[in-house]
C-alpha cells in the first residue's frame, strides 16, 4: 500500500518522487553503512517513523508543543552568529531578554527532524554522542532517547547560554533521561575537554554556532576523535552562503567516505582517508 507521503511526492511532483527513489536505490547496492542509511532515510521519508510506539517521543513532543506556549523571561545569551545581539568576547550587555516560547519556537528543530535523528541512533547504537547546541533539550532529548531505548551509550551536550543549559537538564531530568551530561560554556572553551572525556566518538550533531569557520573548526576537532564509521552531522547546512560553504568543504573532506544532503541539515560517514567518496542529495517537499 503507497504511504500517504510517497502519494503525495507522486502526485505533486512525480520526478521528485523517482529522484528520491533513484537516491535511495543507489544506497542500497552500495551495501554496508550505506545500505542501513538508506533504510532509515526510507523509513523517514516515508513517515513510517511516526507508527513507532515510543511513549518517550510522545513525551518530548507535548513537552516541546508546551514550551512554544511558555512566556517564561529568558535573558538570552546568544554566542551564534546570526543574531544583531550576538554576545562577544563575555560582554554580557547585549543579552537580549525573550520569552522560552519564542526560543522552543524558533530556534528548536520539529518533530519531523527530531524523529531523524532518532532513528539513526536506535539504527546505529552510537556509544559516545557529542552534541553542540543543547538549546532547551529537545533534540537532546531525542537522542538521549535513542540512547535509552538501546539501553548503552553516553551523550555530551555543550550549551553556551546557561539559563537555555539549566532549562535543558529539567527538561531532561523530568523526561527520565539520564544518560546525558549538559556542559555550560562557549563550544571553543568546552568542545576540546568533552572529547577528551569521550575518547572515542561515534556520533556528533552540530547544531550551535552557524558561522563557516567555526563549523570547519569544530567538524575537524570532531573528526580527530572519530574512526571510520562515524557519524556526524551538521544542522543548517543552507542558512547562509557562508554555511553552505563550510558543509561543500565537510563533504568532500578526504575522511569522509559518504554524504548526504537533506538541505537543511547534512549527514557524513567517515572512512579511510583519500577512500571512495559516495554523494547523495534528498529533495523535500
Amino acid at each position: 500500500m503507497i504511504n500517504i507521503y510517497n502519494w503525495l511526492c507522486n502526485r505533486v511532483n512525480p520526478a521528485l518522487f523517482s529522484f528520491q527513489q533513484g537516491q535511495l536505490r543507489r544506497m542500497q547496492k552500495s551495501g554496508g553503512m550505506e545500505l542501513q542509511l538508506g533504510g532509515v532515510l526510507a523509513k523517514w521519508l516515508s513517515r513510517a517513523a511516526y507508527t513507532e510506539r515510543s511513549s518517550i517521543l510522545v513525551q518530548i513532543k507535548e513537552l516541546r508543543r508546551e514550551s512554544c506556549k511558555s512566556q517564561q523571561k529568558i535573558n538570552r545569551l546568544d554566542f551564534g552568529a546570526g543574531n544583531r545581539n550576538l554576545v562577544r568576547d563575555g560582554d554580557f550587555s547585549k543579552a537580549n531578554e525573550t520569552t522560552l516560547g519564542k526560543i522552543v519556537s524558533r530556534e528548536t528543530k520539529p518533530d519531523f527532524w527530531a524523529k531523524l535523528l532518532y532513528l539513526l541512533v536506535v539504527e546505529f547504537k552510537p556509544e559516545t554522542i557529542i552534541e553542540l547546541g543543547t538549546n532547551a533539550g529537545f533534540s537532546t532529548a531525542t537522542l538521549a532517547a535513542g540512547l535509552k531505548y538501546n539501553q548503552n551509550g553516553s551523550l555530551i551536550s555543550l550549551e553556551g547560554d546557561p539559563s537555555l543549559a539549566e532549562i535543558a537538564r529539567k527538561n531532561l531530568a523530568d523526561l527520565r533521561l539520564d544518560r546525558v551530561e549538559v556542559i555550560t560554556g562557549l563550544f571553543s572553551d568546552t568542545l576540546p575537554g568533552a572529547l577528551q572525556k569521550l575518547k572515542s566518538l561515534q556520533f556528533a550533531y552540530i547544531d550551535g554556532h552557524h558561522d563557516e569557520l567555526a563549523t570547519e573548526t569544530y567538524f575537524e576537532q570532531i573528526l580527530t576523535h572519530c574512526e571510520p564509521g562515524s557519524i556526524i552531522i551538521a544542522d543548517d547546512i543552507s542558512w547562509s552562503d557562508g554555511m553552505k560553504r563550510a558543509w561543500s568543504k565537510i563533504k568532500t573532506h578526504r575522511q569522509v567516505a559518504v554524504s548526504i544532503d537533506l538541505k537543511s541539515i547534512g549527514i557524513v560517514i567517515t572512512g579511510k582517508p583519500g577512500g571512495k567518496q559516495n554523494h547523495y542529495s534528498f529533495f523535500l517537499i
